[in-house]
């Protein structure tokens, strides 16, 4: 019972965990939504960093074979890439992950039947052994 209203206080019971993963499965939405709508399954630019115009190094990845690869060219395209602005993909729209957790007056509230069963739980062991100890007699 001390571990379930230490969690809720704390914010880290079941309850806050399934809060903060449907906010990730909200937000995987919205990512979701916003690569669509800018054409992103339609064009390999989200998924590498090659310049639009520029053939891609590898054109099919499963029959990429590292002994036929020219290294000095792969080496050249590697160094123009750290120079070329081109490269860079335009993120400044990309929506925000946005996660409120529970407030103290909600985690209180989560936890307050917990917290009045170890009350009335204490009261009651209270009750109990001051009868039992008061028909004690030590002479």
């Amino acid at each position: 019972m001390a571990d379930a209203i230490t969690q809720k206080l704390a914010g880290t019971s079941l309850e806050d965990h399934e809060d903060f993963m449907g906010a990730t499965r909200a937000y995987r939405g919205e990512i979701i939504s916003y690569i669509e709508a800018r054409g992103g399954f339609d064009t390999r630019r989200w998924f590498t960093d090659d310049p639009p115009d520029q053939e891609p190094l590898v054109l099919e990845p499963a029959t990429f074979d590292r002994n036929r690869m020219d290294m000095e060219r792969a080496w050249a395209m590697l160094a123009a890439a750290e120079q070329d602005r081109s490269r860079i993909l335009n993120l400044s729209d990309i929506p925000w992950f946005r996660f409120y957790p529970a407030t103290v007056f909600e985690s209180v509230g989560r936890a307050s039947g917990d917290l009045a069963s170890l009350a009335g739980l204490n009261i009651f062991l209270f009750v109990f052994f001051l009868w039992a100890f008061s028909r004690y007699d030590c002479r």
